[in-house]
């Protein structure tokens, strides 16, 4: 019997490695997603940053995870140069902040538009680096959509629900970041199924949130996997009612 043994050479390994660009909802929606790609490289667009910075004033979990996020990449800026790029970690791949080259994107989208801007800085990249797979990850299907439409790869972000502290304790209450359309068709009376999106308990309330507009949101009650989010109704007892949404 003759076995036959095959060797990665290095140039297998980097054309292994892939480039990952996350879109701000990532972000805001887990800090950690930073160093959630193992082995791969980070691309962080110059419009995410912008995009982070709006939100870190807020006193939700968005801007928890946006002051998060800002932090995280202070640190790393302190061991190198984030232009040229920084080791995440030992074992992890590298972070890059970068801008695009606006030729890169095509002329009947705007430029204007900070999903755009996010998709030309993917397109800049594979133009600069043919030799490795960019994948764009995001929550937002229609951003999604766009990019499969541009041939570039892309992914959607599962939030793996780990508690770390006290703080993190199962609260009755989450909070998700959705698309716009998504609370359109809740307050439409559409079904709307959030369980491969978050892990949720039985009975539990969730906040949406629009992902591209913090005011615009919409109160649910999860009851199982397989039945629509339910609207909550505005319940009174002996002329008692609640003064907010965690009551």
């Amino acid at each position: 019997m003759v076995v036959f043994y095959y060797q990665h050479s290095i140039k297998d390994l980097i054309l292994a490695k892939k480039t990952y660009v996350l879109d701000t909802n990532v972000y805001l929606t887990d800090a950690e997603s930073i160093v959630a790609f193992k082995n791969n490289d980070i691309l962080v667009p110059l419009k995410v940053l912008d995009e982070i910075d709006k939100h870190k004033k807020r006193q939700d979990t968005v801007g928890v995870q946006a002051r998060s996020t800002i932090r995280k990449l202070d640190q790393l800026r302190a061991k190198g140069n984030l232009s040229k790029g920084v080791r995440l970690a030992t074992g992890k791949g590298i972070i890059k902040v970068k801008s695009y080259n606006p030729l890169c994107l095509p002329d009947d989208l705007d430029l204007e538009d900070s999903d755009n801007q996010i998709i030309a800085t993917a397109l800049s990249e594979m133009e600069a680096n043919r030799s490795r797979k960019v994948v764009v990850v995001s929550r937002d299907i229609n951003m999604r959509v766009k990019c499969d439409a541009l041939g570039i790869l892309t992914e959607d972000y599962q939030v793996e629900q780990v508690v770390a502290k006290s703080d993190d304790l199962y609260s009755g209450l989450c909070e998700v970041l959705v698309d716009d359309q998504v609370i359109d068709n809740f307050y439409d009376d559409k079904p709307i199924h959030l369980g491969d999106k978050v892990h949720l308990c039985p009975h539990q309330f969730v906040m949406m949130i629009s992902n591209s507009n913090p005011k615009k949101s919409a109160l649910a009650r999860f009851v199982n996997n397989n039945e629509p989010l339910k609207k909550v109704l505005n319940p009174s007892a002996w002329e008692t009612k609640p003064r907010n949404k965690e009551q």
